[in-house]
């Protein structure tokens, strides 16, 4: 990240970040299950620990622009 210069960004705030996201039964422990309850926050769990890039445009995401653009296109 740092290369690229991006902050660089501690693992265990990542993890927090994702724990918060996918709500595993248990915590820091992400089961299948878990991932299958939202299936379009599995590929945004994965992508930030495999894909440098994806996570770099998850984290510059505005949230805001995001929610209105699912609630105007549900499907």
């Amino acid at each position: 990240m740092e290369y690229l210069n991006n902050e660089s960004i501690v693992f265990e705030d990542i993890m927090c970040q994702m724990s918060d996201m996918i709500k595993p039964k248990k915590s820091m422990i992400f089961t299948r299950a878990d991932f299958r309850k939202g299936k379009d926050l599995a590929s945004v769990f994965f992508n930030s620990l495999v894909n440098l890039n994806k996570f770099i445009a998850f984290e510059q995401r505005d949230p805001f622009q995001y929610k209105n653009e699912v609630s105007e296109t549900p499907n």
